[in-house]
């Protein structure tokens, strides 16, 4: 399979049940930051797929926000939902993230969610979710993904106060990327709204250049 492979599948076998990583963070493991693609070309020719002791838990990788592999090899992606069910990950729907709990260190620690319900259906049919009032729900997490569109989440300005935002919502930073908190920099859809990759990671190297500048100065 080639020694690209070999690494993938040896970092793989290492993820125990009830846990799932993402192509990204294989990538990294394995000392390839930028082939999470090429982790996915390479658990699709796994050669031992499945939970058995030996196996190759190819099941257990995701994408960096949360969906199941479109292409996953051995079933689709149904199919690699309900073996991380049966391995105790459990899904949440009609949960809503209200706020993130860090510890003395300032890393997340918990996640309080509301729960929602749907509500009746407007002029279309559509039914959208709606709050239960009181009803919310705290757990522990070591890691929090969050993907909900090409706008800010909500929590993030409001969790650090002097964030200085676009019209739009998105933050807005100079030309160098940097934000109105001078340690912070963005770019990509939290800066532009939905845009291309290619502008994303455009602004990852300025971003990056911007700030080699700068701790290099001090």
């Amino acid at each position: 399979m080639g020694a690209f492979a070999d690494r993938v599948f040896a970092v793989v076998k290492q993820i125990p049940r009830g846990k799932v990583a993402t192509y990204g963070q294989i990538a990294r493991i394995i000392g390839a930051p930028r082939a999470a693609r090429y982790v996915g070309y390479a658990l699709r020719a796994n050669p031992s797929p499945g939970t058995e002791p030996g196996s190759i838990p190819c099941h257990r990788i995701v994408f960096k926000d949360g969906r199941m592999a479109t292409g996953f090899a051995f079933g689709g992606p149904e199919i690699q939902q309900q073996m991380l069910k049966e391995e105790g990950v459990e899904f949440l729907t009609l949960h809503n993230p209200i706020e993130y709990i860090a510890d003395e260190k300032g890393r997340v620690k918990q996640v309080v969610l509301q729960k929602m319900e749907l509500g009746e259906p407007d002029a279309s049919g559509r039914r959208s979710p709606i709050a239960i009032p009181g009803a919310t729900e705290t757990i522990d997490i070591d890691m929090a993904i969050v993907s909900v569109g090409v706008s800010p989440n909500p929590i993030v300005p409001s969790s650090i106060p002097g964030l200085e935002l676009g019209r739009k919502g998105t933050i807005a930073v100079n030309e160098n990327m940097q934000s109105s908190i001078p340690t912070i920099y963005a770019g990509g859809d939290i800066v532009r709204g939905g845009a291309t990759v290619i502008l994303a990671m455009g602004d990852g190297r300025k971003a990056a250049a911007s700030m080699h500048a700068q701790l290099s100065s001090k």
